[in-house]
């Protein structure tokens, strides 16, 4: 079987390496995830391709022991997309640093490499270098995705962390002792407190570096919150503004709990197929927004009265069982809950325009229909983030809401889709047009006048 994640190594001499710590963690190396090479390489003055490069890894279990926690569970705070050279002017550079090795190489040759938390495991992704760099002798040319476990992958960079620092004790008397007590204070942490730092790392803050005031937050939220909701809400909140939204959480889901209506969400949930994710989160929620049309039996071409469909086929009333409660925060969404009796419900963060409260109202029935089959009282997290979870319900309230097959129709004779036909298309079928736009590219029907990137997900908000 594969491996999901591995770090390959052979040691070498290192004749002219002044430095005894990068001297003696000299090595050829190649990363590797689900079997495909990550250091490809060009060399230009051979010209030949070679899947691993010369270096020193010391750098390399720095940055691993630096960022474990992040590495392991923060995530993206958008969807990534290419080189670290294009997109450093308007991404937030202390993000890359903890996830990209890239950036803290200390002159060795690391590919551009992003390790990062999808909410339900881990996605390495890795880009071609667009030119060579004057500084360095290799070009990577390597490009992919792969999703993995997070057990694997911490397991992987355990090994390597292991391995490192057993090199560094054979091969010198001293100089490595704060690499290892790093190496062994993680050790402790991961055994005596690893709820905390993993929610602390996933605000995008270091576990060993916070604050009392923050700190208190996590505490807290820990406590009173539980474990899917309080995973979303770390992904997706600031730390300034952590109680805030947990408090606005307990008071929704307590909202939700006491409903006593009697609606059909257990029903659909047990009429449907049993959710079934594909690599890509986005090709989930598609398919189960059909898959929700055709256990309703509303047609794939056809623009659905979100309102009607959930008075009707969901016995959801939307002036009751739809509530506002407004949050000084843009990054909770809405909360939706089912309980094993049957009541259902759903609470938006703040009102706003239509288009807007429409798509989060459709990323909450994802959220109600996604649950389990057992009947188990389920309350969901609409957020910001781009969790897995998150990207799914996105693409489903889009999907639904404008369907790939209505705009084949409407489009079919047109090549080329100009701004003013896709403000015409989001007025005429209450979305954004952000909406609009994702659902034309993603689904390939025609040309938009600025791309949005192919893969790019639908924002929360209806755009």
């Amino acid at each position: 079987m594969t491996p999901e994640f591995e770090i390959l190594f052979e040691w070498l001499p290192a004749p002219g390496v002044v430095d005894p710590l990068l001297a003696s963690t000299w090595a050829r190396y190649e990363f590797r995830a689900g079997g495909e090479p990550i250091t490809l390489a060009l060399d230009p003055e051979s010209r030949t391709v070679r899947p691993g490069v010369f270096g020193s890894l010391l750098p390399l279990a720095e940055w691993v022991a630096g960022n474990w926690w992040n590495i392991l569970h923060e995530p993206a705070p958008r969807v990534p997309a290419g080189s670290i050279r294009r997109i450093c002017d308007y991404w937030d550079r202390g993000w890359l640093a903890r996830h990209s090795p890239a950036l803290s190489a200390e002159g060795q040759a690391y590919p551009d490499l992003r390790i990062f938390s999808s909410g339900e495991g881990n996605v390495v992704q890795w880009f071609p270098d667009p030119s060579p760099l004057p500084h360095r002798r290799v070009r990577f040319l390597g490009e992919g995705e792969v999703s993995l476990s997070t057990e694997a992958l911490s397991n992987a960079l355990g090994e390597f962390m292991a391995t490192v620092l057993g090199r560094l004790r054979e091969s010198l008397e001293t100089g490595w002792e704060g690499l290892e007590e790093e190496w062994r204070t993680i050790g402790r942490s991961a055994e005596q407190e690893p709820s905390l730092c993993r929610h602390v790392a996933r605000l995008g803050l270091d576990p060993y570096d916070i604050e009392g005031r923050t700190l208190e937050s996590v505490e807290t939220a820990i406590r009173t919150l539980p474990e899917p909701l309080l995973d979303e809400l770390t992904a997706a909140a600031g730390a300034d503004e952590l109680d805030t939204c947990r408090k606005w959480i307990l008071a929704g889901t307590d909202l939700l709990a006491r409903k006593r209506n009697r609606t059909a969400v257990l029903d659909i949930r047990r009429r449907l197929p049993p959710l079934r994710r594909d690599r890509l989160p986005w090709e989930t929620g598609y398919r189960r927004a059909r898959e929700f049309r055709r256990t309703l039996q509303i047609p794939d071409d056809y623009p659905p009265n979100l309102e009607e469909v959930m008075e009707t086929k969901l016995k959801l009333d939307p002036s009751r069982d739809v509530t506002i409660r407004r949050l000084r925060s843009a990054r909770l969404d809405a909360v939706a809950g089912a309980t094993e009796g049957g009541s259902a419900g759903i609470l938006l963060a703040g009102s706003g325009a239509l288009p807007a409260r429409r798509f989060r109202i459709a990323r909450a029935l994802y959220a109600l229909i996604a649950g389990t089959e057992s009947g188990a009282s389920v309350f969901s997290l609409l957020t910001s983030s781009h969790t897995l979870f998150q990207a799914e319900s996105r693409a489903f309230a889009a999907e639904l809401l404008l369907p790939a097959q209505l705009l084949h129709r409407e489009l079919a004779a047109e090549r080329y889709v100009p701004e003013e036909r896709v403000e015409s298309l989001a007025r005429k079928y209450r979305v954004s047009p952000l909406v609009v736009m994702h659902q034309i590219e993603n689904h390939r029907i025609a040309a938009l006048p600025v791309p949005l990137g192919g893969r790019a997900e639908t924002r929360s908000g209806g755009g």
